[in-house]
């Protein structure tokens, strides 16, 4: 029959108030209490329980969980947001406004890198004889910060807080032209920031600094911002310069060799392809008049003398004084894994006039080769290439194809230089990028005028293009288009480069790895590593499928084992799918082969157990063996004057090749396969406290060791799903167990309160009923549908559990136990409990392997593992 009271509890755990707000509170019972129901779920064929000798009750505890390794997150896939407009802007205001924006939702701390492109234009047909202005452009990030000067300029800087020193200043003027003639420029800006989880507005800011009547006129704008998560074990990002948030920084210079603008070091994960992004904005030193000068922009890295470089021109108009330009640079490198150091770099190219190089701007980030999440290529012209073609004969200046694994967002970006041929006459270029079409996108439409300058070289002007659309999984050819528009002269290119960079939508996740199985009676164990790489979205479940038979069940999000069942006696091996929300992902590689049953001829199946007393000596029974014990170490402990140190519990590893033994003071010690993640540190534990139990998951990678007071210490790769250390206990914690799919333990303290965390299942307790000796241990039965408790008098109480037999139902009424219950474990498809004195009781199929009950041992058994094969 069951053993259990009349009115057990079902369902209830205890509850305390005060001393926690009622929002924490509310947060923690959530946490608490939450539960997945997950079929056919067995529990673990090796188990372990242990009791240390403690004093009944315990003190409030203090403090917090001490320091453990954290749980590796899952890498995602880039988030981007962009603003593409075929749209004039005009402004007469010399007060910054938002020519476009675009919001970003970052899940985690994210690296953002974020380019901004657009044409300005000297006037239109509306306001005719509109006069020479500077342009001013910035990056805002969740709205303008206060103004701080620290350009040639003297107007005040709109750059955002979190902006990283970008801003340009472009002088838009006819002078050498014909007053009633358009003239044409573009911008470019780029910069690199960290980002906290959240969502955040990204605007480009414009404002006009004017010179005579005039208004600024800005034709299609863009934004794009790219996000990687700061953690990504795949993906890495630096930029340069690296002042404080929203200063300036200047380099200036008169040389013909290149000098440092700025660079950054980047420690690149894996191999893979870098974006490179670039950009400055020129101006004049005071007092340097009529000495133009051009200048050229570098980027180059530790492997390749040069990435790209293009030239701009600043000249010195009659009536203006200085003048300013925005220069810019974009492109896609090849990079090894290991550090990797990129530099930007200016030089005077001809002229006589110093070169002022504002506002420096370099940001890379990488992505691995094979990532079926972000998919980039990049073209890079070499020497010059003469535009031939006139409107509206549209001409292909260079291109990249990517092939595309999977529907998503196609960042393009392509970069030049336009002068006139020899220097000779005047010439307007029109620039656009193609997609897939020789057309072009018309939101992407940039104008550029060039004419002779004063070196007779050609007036050099940077051009940049960029754009952020939709597109589907395969080929996409990104290409730039040009033509010429007005003027006699011939357009010459110079530094062509076209960039295209798809990141995916969320795709399935990829394929668990270190798939391991382990026989049980009718089941198999089935452990696996989560992918590295999840789509973009966690997974939200697993399927473990076994080979033959196709048996599959399904474990949680975070699961990292589960028991197939029930499965019939033969040879199998299994996979493990992971699934998100965007489907599901290929499966792993087949895991080992395992035997089920005793076929005709075959060994039989092996199980044993061991014992571990106080001073840390183990004992192996059945198939089991000796495989070191802590005996030396906690004599040493206690030589050192730490106590009267004992041994409390052991844990084995899932091959039944190893153990971890947990001691008082918190100190782990493992032996055999399993791996050492750490112990308690000194000082950890206060006044009272002292460890009581470890459990390990089911992978061996990381363990939990429980005191006393229900606090919980983590250690390895694993999470924790909470404790007890704000509770004020009625009993002592005497025991846990992990629950059967590793994502989740149970507590039992001494009056038998059950504490169920994570996916654990609580199924009723003791707590709260007169007992007639206080609770030992908790062990989930084979089906992880239930669990019993034992007592220190051998009583045993079944919770949807089998009741298999207790110590008072096999002694004589007249005969009690010599020493009380140390612990119990599961053992088959029932349970093994020993007594201090090393005696051993077995309620299950498989064979009793001895004990030690008629030659105890000198010290008292503190706990007993056991497993079955």
């Amino acid at each position: 029959m069951i053993r259990r009271p009349s009115g057990a509890p079902r369902g209830r755990r205890p509850c305390r108030r005060g001393g926690v707000p009622s929002s924490v509170a509310l947060l923690l019972a959530r946490v608490a209490v939450a539960r997945v129901a997950v079929t056919g779920i067995a529990v673990a064929a090796i188990a372990s329980l242990a009791i240390a000798p403690l004093a009944a009750g315990a003190a409030e505890p203090a403090g917090s969980p001490g320091p453990a390794t954290g749980v590796v997150a899952a890498p995602s896939i880039p988030v981007t947001c962009g603003y593409s407009a075929d749209t004039t802007w005009t402004s007469t205001s010399t007060t910054p406004a938002v020519v476009g924006s675009c919001s970003l939702a970052l899940a985690v701390e994210s690296v953002v890198v974020i380019t901004s492109t657009g044409t300005i234009v000297q006037h239109d047909d509306v306001f005719p004889n509109n006069g020479p202005y500077h342009a001013r452009f910035s990056v805002a990030v969740d709205g303008p910060r206060p103004a701080a000067d620290s350009d040639s300029d003297t107007a005040a800087d709109s750059d955002s807080a979190a902006d990283t020193a970008a801003e340009r200043l472009i002088t838009v003027d006819g002078a050498h032209l014909d007053v009633n003639h358009p003239v044409s420029r573009t911008f470019t800006l780029t910069t690199g920031t960290l980002m906290a989880p959240g969502v955040h507005v990204i605007a480009l800011m414009a404002s006009l600094e004017p010179l005579s009547g005039n208004r600024m006129i800005v034709v299609d704008p863009s934004i794009v911002a790219i996000a990687v998560p700061g953690d990504s074990p795949d993906s890495a990002a630096c930029w340069s310069p690296g002042s404080a948030p929203g200063a300036a920084s200047r380099v200036v210079t008169a040389s013909a060799s290149f000098v440092p603008a700025g660079g950054c070091t980047i420690e690149v994960p894996v191999d893979g392809f870098a974006l490179v992004l670039g950009s400055g904005s020129l101006g004049r030193l005071p007092g340097e008049r009529g000495q133009p000068y051009e200048a050229r922009l570098r980027v180059a890295n530790d492997f390749s003398p040069t990435v790209v470089d293009h030239w701009a021109t600043v000249d010195d108009a009659p009536t203006l004084g200085h003048t300013y330009g925005s220069i810019g640079i974009a492109s896609m490198v090849p990079v090894a894994a290991g550090t990797r150091a990129f530099d930007l770099s200016v030089a005077r190219d001809v002229g006589t006039g110093t070169v002022v190089l504002d506002d420096p701007s370099l940001v890379v980030i990488t992505f691995p080769a094979d990532s079926p999440a972000v998919t980039g290529c990049s073209e890079r012209g070499t020497g010059a290439v003469a535009v031939m073609a006139s409107a509206p004969v549209w001409q292909r200046l260079g291109a990249c194809t990517l092939e595309a694994r999977f529907p998503g967002t196609l960042i393009a970006t392509a970069t030049t230089s336009m002068n006139v041929e020899n220097g000779v006459g005047y010439t307007q270029g029109r620039f656009r990028l193609g997609l897939d079409a020789t057309s072009g996108d018309d939101r992407t439409d940039r104008w550029v005028d060039s004419f002779v300058d004063p070196s007779n070289d050609g007036y050099d002007q940077s051009i940049a293009v960029s754009l952020l659309t939709r597109v589907g999984s395969g080929p996409h050819t990104v290409s730039l288009m040009g033509h010429r528009t007005a003027g006699n002269g011939v357009p010459v290119l110079h530094g062509r480069s076209v960039v295209g960079l798809v990141i995916a939508d969320d795709i399935a996740p990829g394929s668990p790895t270190g798939v391991q199985a382990r026989p049980g009676s009718g089941s198999a164990e089935v452990s696996w590593i989560a992918p590295g790489a999840n789509g973009g979205t966690p997974p939200t479940a697993y399927e473990i499928t076994a080979i033959p038979g196709g048996l599959s069940v399904r474990a949680g999000a975070t699961a990292t084992s589960a028991t197939v069942a029930p499965l019939a006696d033969g040879v199998y091996s299994f996979t493990v799918t992971a699934i998100n929300a965007a489907g599901t992902g290929q499966p792993s590689a087949a895991s080992n082969r395992v035997t089920l049953g005793s076929p005709v001829g075959a060994p039989p199946r092996a199980s044993g157990y061991w014992m571990v007393d106080d001073a840390g000596v183990v004992y192996a029974f059945g198939d089991s063996r000796v495989l070191g014990d802590a005996s030396s170490m906690v004599a040493a402990a206690r030589a050192d004057g730490r106590g009267n140190v004992v041994v409390v519990d052991i844990e084995p590893t899932v091959s039944a090749g190893g153990y971890w033994l947990l001691d008082s003071l918190g100190g782990v010690h493992p032996f055999g396969d399993a791996v050492d993640h750490g112990s308690v540190p000194v000082g950890q534990l206060v006044g009272d406290e002292s460890a009581v139990s470890i459990s390990a998951t089911a992978t061996g990678l990381g363990y939990w060791v429980f005191t006393n007071r229900g606090r919980v210490i983590r250690f390895g790769n694993i999470a924790s799903f909470g404790d007890l250390s704000s509770l004020q206990l009625n009993g002592p914690v005497r025991d846990s167990i992990r629950s059967p799919s590793g994502n989740g333990y149970y507590l039992v303290a001494s009056d038998g309160g059950v504490f169920a965390f994570g996916d654990a299942q609580f199924h009723g307790s003791m707590g709260g009923h007169q007992l007639n000796a206080p609770v030992r241990s908790l062990v989930p039965d084979r089906d992880g549908s239930g669990y019993w408790l034992v007592a220190s008098d051998g009583g045993v109480f079944a919770f949807l559990a089998e009741f298999r037999g207790s110590i008072p139902g096999v002694l004589p009424p007249d005969q009690p136990l010599r020493r009380p219950i140390a612990g119990m474990v599961a053992f088959g498809s029932g349970y093994l409990m020993v007594g201090e004195d090393g005696g051993a009781f077995a309620f299950s199929d498989r064979p009793f392997a001895g004990s030690l009950g008629s030659d105890p041992p000198s010290r008292p058994v503190t706990a007993v593992a056991a497993f079955s094969i």
